[in-house]
């Protein structure tokens, strides 16, 4: 979609969706050129983040765009996962070391260099399996606690996250039967046996 009017005014509007966060491929499909942008971080208007994502400089900061520019880095498909997940949904009390981001259909992280802050979940999302919270990707609330119960997180922060998103009519009945019943198999086997 091309964008009528300034270009920088194009870019702030994308931007304001995203968190502050633009990559070079929101300018392409908004008709700016990407040299353009090379142009802005050159000004002081854009931050250089890393190859091909930028932040508008002119947009604070808010809660959550760690969460985002993680799922940038990851690139296209990416979503936040794992205990990042339940953080991000409001679920449990976790505090992840990394932010956790998942990719539709399993495919590896597009990105070349490493990113200290991010950690890639080796498992298979599938596209439904997403959903968003405050505009940034998330797997759903029923994932996040599968991957915490594989992760092996803490059992009081998966019994608080089962409950909470039960409570918060984010999983059925049945489906927190299943998962409390594969904590409680975790807990005295050590094995994860989830049931579908």
């Amino acid at each position: 979609m091309k964008h009528r009017g300034r270009p920088y005014d194009a870019l702030i509007g994308r931007a304001a969706e995203q968190h502050g966060y633009l990559a070079v491929d929101d300018a392409r499909e908004l008709g700016v050129s990407p040299a353009y942008m090379r142009k802005l971080a050159a000004t002081g208007k854009l931050e250089h983040r890393w190859r091909g994502v930028y932040r508008v400089r002119a947009i604070p900061p808010r809660a959550g765009d760690e969460l985002y520019e993680a799922t940038m880095w990851a690139g296209t498909g990416a979503s936040v996962a794992g205990e990042s997940a339940l953080g991000l949904w409001g679920l449990a009390d976790v505090n992840p070391r990394h932010v956790e981001v998942a990719l539709a259909g399993g495919r590896p992280a597009r990105r070349t260099e490493p990113n200290p802050r991010v950690r890639v979940v080796r498992e298979r999302i599938e596209q439904e399996q997403i959903e968003e919270v405050d505009n940034i990707p998330v797997v759903t609330p029923r994932v996040a606690i599968e991957q915490a119960l594989k992760k092996g997180t803490d059992a009081s922060l998966v019994r608080q996250a089962i409950k909470s998103a039960r409570r918060r009519e984010l999983i059925g009945e049945t489906t927190e039967a299943k998962l409390l019943v594969a904590l409680d198999v975790r807990e005295r086997t050590g094995k994860v046996v989830l049931v579908p």
